[in-house]
C-alpha cells in the first residue's frame, strides 16, 4: 500500500509539474494543489490519534494516518490522468 502511495504521489508532482511548465494549470487545480494538504494531513493526525486512543499499536496508527493520505494521493492521480 505505501510503494503505491508513493507512486500515486509522484504522478500527481510529475502531472501538475508538467501543466505548470506548460502553461495549462487551471486555476482551481492551482488551488487544490496548496489547500488539500494541511486539510489531508490534519485528517489523517486525527484518525491515527484516534487509532491510538483505541489502543492501536504503532503499525495500526500509522496504517490509520496513511490510509487516508494513500486514497487522496490516488483520487488525484485519477483525477489528473
Amino acid at each position: 500500500a505505501m510503494q503505491k502511495m508513493w507512486l500515486d504521489a509522484s504522478l500527481v508532482i510529475w502531472r501538475r509539474s508538467m501543466m505548470m511548465g506548460s502553461g495549462t494549470m487551471t486555476a482551481p487545480e492551482a488551488m487544490r494543489m496548496f489547500s488539500e494538504k494541511p486539510l489531508a494531513m490534519a485528517e489523517a493526525m486525527t484518525r491515527g490519534s484516534l487509532a491510538l486512543a483505541r489502543g492501536g499499536d504503532a503499525t495500526g496508527v500509522a496504517r490509520a494516518a496513511v490510509r487516508l493520505l494513500a486514497r487522496k494521493a490516488r483520487s488525484n492521480e485519477r483525477r489528473l490522468r
